[in-house]
């Protein structure tokens, strides 16, 4: 070869960096920043601990293939017929031995670069020991990130949550220079862009980066492009059969980066990204929101509440209080029953709205006696509850916003109102308008539980996979949206369970309807009481001279020939009716 050439070759091989080494910086340049929240047990973790204390064995029927495998033994057995048992037993006992040995882990991520069309895409995958979530409980997890780069611009990241994951813009990231900053829910380690995001709904994740912090330089990077050969391991990480059984109750443990579900995550990591749903401002706001809410409605409540203590105490200043003239005026029949529909009301926040409650008998999961399944609730919102080996009844699809406080707020402001009325026609106003809200909500429960199926289904099959709610579930759930107000179903549940279970709307539901109609009905009531300005018979402009006489809070009142008392203003001359303490106009009080 001419010597040219080799020195030539020799000097750009200096010169040029190797496609390796573009890698590895792109690897090191992107390495997230991950924020793990208050009571986390487990973090990023080598396979080699978990390998260390497990057994392969067989799907189909549990047998033993290998007492002790390892990382390099594993990688010749491609298929998804075998899972990775660990012996130390369930999340208990591993738990307490990652515990003893945390110390000696330093995190690991592993990484993988791969380069489609004019985009590169940089993955960072985590292992878990363990999956503790709100959603399922399993031995072993895998999650991940994905970044994805034009030349040498980042485009957007997307983060693994679930079976699925969120896409964001990069100038949407959160980030501490380049390093993208990913918060983790506990247990579940789903990823998010946000500490207040993974509150509201079937994630029901506890996020908020109170606990550890990892950085880059705390981290080893491990690069699957390099050290991979136990990659092609096909089987589960974790326990693994049961059936249904263990697909319905979350029991199953992940496959690896690149095999089973997340083989197209791993194949074409580009197109998978895109494909996720994005994650914008507007959606950051809405999860702000929905974090906050309680928060943010203590802050409304409190404000508007001094507002409306601050006008009763003018009006009273200025005018005195003129529930004391409706009590006794023949408004006070309806007054009492608008105040005792408010009383209603407020028992009926306090229990229970709607509750499906039952017994669950299978190969792996027996409850003890019934257990509650889904709840709506005032105060702790709607909740519905599934069976997790090891675990028990767990949440799988979580509203947590208080219904209740905005009823409550609604009791309240028609306390004050009740106390600064002006009048029987403005009190029955407001009496039939907070009636309407308490029936609204009787109303919207039965609208979500007769469309619980299709609203489960939908939310939950990104979660569960392609297979989504399982069958015997979403027959079950339409059994329940088919009778709403109350029902039952004993019997088999596919092949794995026997369950009896019963639903129907609590006493709290019907006590919200009740005390709704009775304040809508009083306040009509007051209303249709209240004379009309033109069965009031005018009276002659009131000679200021001689209210002069008894200065701007001297009565005058009038009697109408078959009609209520009316009394004269002496500031503005209008005329309110008998009962009213205070000129409608301006406000003037009339006194004698």
């Amino acid at each position: 070869m001419d010597k040219r050439l080799i020195l030539l070759a020799l000097v750009l091989s200096v010169l040029l960096p190797t496609a390796s080494a573009q890698y590895e910086q792109l690897i090191q340049t992107y390495a997230p920043v991950m924020k793990f929240n208050n009571g986390e047990i487990f973090y990023p973790t080598p396979v080699s601990y978990f390998i260390a204390d497990s057994e392969l064995k067989q799907t189909s029927n549990g047998a033993l293939i290998d007492p002790n495998p390892t990382l390099e033994s594993i990688s010749t057995r491609y298929d998804d017929t075998y899972y990775l048992n660990d012996k130390l037993g369930w999340f208990e006992q591993i738990a307490a031995d990652y515990k003893s040995k945390i110390s000696s882990l330093k995190p690991t991520i592993y990484a993988h670069v791969s380069q489609i069309g004019g985009y590169t895409a940089i993955q960072y995958w985590f292992f878990y020991a363990f999956n503790n979530g709100p959603l399922n409980n399993h031995q072993a997890d895998w999650e991940q990130i994905t970044v994805i780069v034009s030349g040498d611009t980042p485009q957007w990241a997307t983060y693994s949550e679930h079976q699925g994951g969120s896409r964001a813009a990069w100038a949407d990231v959160e980030k501490v220079g380049t390093h993208p900053v990913v918060y983790v829910g506990r247990g579940s380690h789903a990823n998010y862009f946000r500490s207040y995001e993974g509150k509201f709904g079937p994630q029901n994740d506890d996020v908020g980066g109170a606990g550890m912090t990892i950085t880059s330089e705390q981290m080893d990077i491990v690069s699957l492009d390099s050290d991979n050969s136990w990659t092609a391991y096909g089987g589960r990480w974790g326990e693994s059969g049961g059936g249904i059984a263990a697909d319905v109750t979350g029991s199953n443990g992940p496959f690896g980066p690149k095999t089973g579900d997340h083989a197209e995550t791993w194949n074409n990591p580009v197109a998978w990204s895109d494909s996720q749903p994005q994650t914008n401002g507007g959606t950051f706001l809405l999860n702000w929101i929905i974090y906050n809410f309680v928060l943010i409605f203590a802050i409304y409540l409190v404000t508007r509440l001094v507002i409306k203590i601050y006008g009763v105490y003018r009006v009273s200043r200025k005018q005195g209080f003129q529930f004391k003239q409706l009590i006794g005026s023949a408004f006070v029949v309806w007054l009492l029953l608008g105040i005792v529909g408010t009383a209603i009301v407020f028992v009926g926040i306090m229990m229970p709205w709607y509750s499906v409650s039952g017994s669950i008998q299978s190969s792996d999961i027996n409850t003890q006696g019934n257990v509650p399944l889904m709840s709506i609730e005032g105060i702790n919102g709607m909740q519905v509850n599934t069976l997790q080996k090891g675990a028990g009844m767990t949440s799988l699809f979580n509203a947590t916003m208080p219904f209740g406080l905005i009823i409550l707020a609604g009791v309240i402001f028609t306390v004050i109102d009740i106390i600064g009325a002006k009048h029987g026609k403005s009190l029955g106003m407001k009496y039939a308008l907070g009636g309407v809200m308490p029936i609204a909500f009787f109303i919207i429960i039965i609208i979500v539980v007769a469309s619980l199926g299709s609203i489960l289904s939908s939310t939950m099959t990104p979660l569960l996979g392609k297979e989504g709610v399982p069958p015997e579930t979403a027959s079950l759930l339409r059994s329940v949206a088919s009778s709403p107000f109350s029902g039952g179903y004993q019997g088999p549940m596919g092949g794995y369970a026997n369950i009896d279970i019963k639903w129907g709307l609590g006493l709290g539901a019907y006590l919200l309807m009740i005390g709704g109609f009775l304040k809508i009905f009083a306040g009509i009531a007051m209303i249709a009481g209240a004379p009309k300005l033109s069965e009031l018979q005018k009276l002659p402009p009131v000679d200021k001279n001689v209210a002069a006489q008894y200065s701007q809070q001297a009565m005058y009142y009038h009697a109408v020939e078959n009609q209520p008392m009316v009394r004269q203003c002496p500031k503005c001359g209008s005329f309110s009716q008998n009962g009213d303490s205070f000129c409608q106009v301006c406000g003037t009080r009339i006194t004698l």
